[in-house]
């Protein structure tokens, strides 16, 4: 009997570019493992044409996520059902990210998976400061209820032992019935390698980043939010750091420029705005380390890119970073301006840069592609077989 995966991913106006990336990474891979596949977004009525960050754009991405996607599922379960009869198939429905957990209720619960990529909104809506997420009025009743799916959810895929473990504190599955839970890490979703120097000097030069190629830098990657603690590479700088820093992502805001200037460190401050790929590539490449210290993560992509670039690693040592990064990353409490410095340091000691580069290449083999990819082989078939307990 032939295996049909039907992806669902995100809605196309939130612009959520890493869960659009994971929805095709699935694609592919459901596609090499030579299943059929289907992607399904959720269609842009009530919210189409709105402005982002609008009224209209966020009640009418609502509307067209949680009830008109939802119908459109349910009126597609017979048309579904009858063609797997005709042809001789099984459907797995994977739901690409926790937060559509409320589309699990119109799918067939014994041939649906759901990708668990975090729960610190969930657990933030509930009160747990340390998620770092505080949720507004609305935002509590939404984590609620898509806790209340997930929880129930037969059969999730965890991106990281901490994810699980956070679910399983929010959600024990000995509460919920017989669920199968495992976890399975993230694959690089694009090429990540150490680049060639000088191309990658060039490319930063394009940026108005000249200095970077020749002066050390640490760099950063990520939001603006505040659990990803950009503030503490701003104190680094003048603390213990004596090169500069660059955050890769979003534009610096405008009080951590401020906190910049009253340091007077703002001229060893960079920012490299929505980088392309190669571009990321490049910063990566060319950084004496990368500094990631986070608050709270689900997996911490950067930790693992930056190993694959060939970068040391400086991470916080709060999970899941430890468990990203491996035992010869760097790890240090995400408030430890001084202990990310002394790791900086440390890194300056003859051998000591490329022998952590090497480890970390060495680390980031246990997310390769293949591996990844048949680990979700492995798991849409025993959905398809309706086995308990399979990976």
């Amino acid at each position: 009997m032939s295996l049909r995966v039907v992806v669902l991913g995100n809605y196309g106006p939130d612009a959520q570019q890493s869960m659009r990336r994971f929805a095709d990474w699935l694609v592919e891979a459901a596609r090499a493992s030579g299943a059929e596949v289907e992607l399904r977004v959720p269609p842009a009525i009530a919210g189409r044409g709105a402005a982002e960050g609008s009224a209209r754009h966020k009640w009418g991405g609502w509307l067209d996520k949680l009830v008109v996607f939802p119908l459109l599922l349910l009126l597609r379960r017979p048309l579904d059902a009858a063609s797997d009869r005709l042809r001789g198939r099984r459907t797995v429905h994977h739901v690409a990210d926790h937060s559509n957990a409320p589309w699990l209720a119109v799918l067939p619960a014994d041939r649906s998976v759901i990708t668990c990529h975090d729960v610190l909104a969930i657990a933030g809506a509930l009160g747990d400061a340390d998620a770092h997420c505080p949720a507004s009025r609305t935002g509590v009743w939404l984590q609620r209820w898509i806790l209340r799916h997930l929880g129930r959810a037969r059969r999730v895929v965890c991106v990281s032992a901490a994810t699980l473990a956070g679910l399983e504190r929010l959600a024990p599955a000995s509460a919920v019935g017989p669920v199968t839970r495992v976890v399975v890490p993230n694959a690089l979703n694009a090429p990540f390698a150490p680049p060639e120097p000088a191309a990658a000097g060039e490319l930063l030069a394009a940026r108005g980043l000249p200095r970077l190629a020749e002066a050390p830098y640490v760099l950063h990657v990520g939001s603006a939010l505040e659990r990803k603690n950009r503030q503490l590479v701003v104190r680094l700088l003048a603390a213990g750091w004596d090169g500069d820093a660059v955050l890769a992502g979003r534009p610096i805001e405008p009080a951590l420029r401020a906190l910049a200037e009253e340091l007077d460190v703002a001229d060893r401050l960079h920012e490299l705005v929505d980088p392309t790929h190669d571009e990321l590539v490049a910063a990566y490449g060319l950084a004496h380390a990368l500094v990631f210290p986070s608050y709270a993560e689900g997996f911490g992509w950067p930790v693992a890119e930056a190993q694959a670039c060939g970068t040391p690693v400086v991470a916080s040592s709060r999970p899941p970073m430890p468990e990203v990064g491996g035992p010869d990353a760097r790890y240090a409490d995400p408030d430890d301006v001084a202990g990310f410095a002394a790791h900086l340091q440390a890194l300056r000691e003859p051998g000591a840069r490329a022998a952590q580069a090497a480890a970390g290449l060495a680390n980031v083999r246990r997310f390769a592609d293949a591996d990844v990819r048949a680990a979700y082989r492995d798991v849409h078939r025993a959905a398809a077989a309706g086995r308990e307990g399979a990976a």
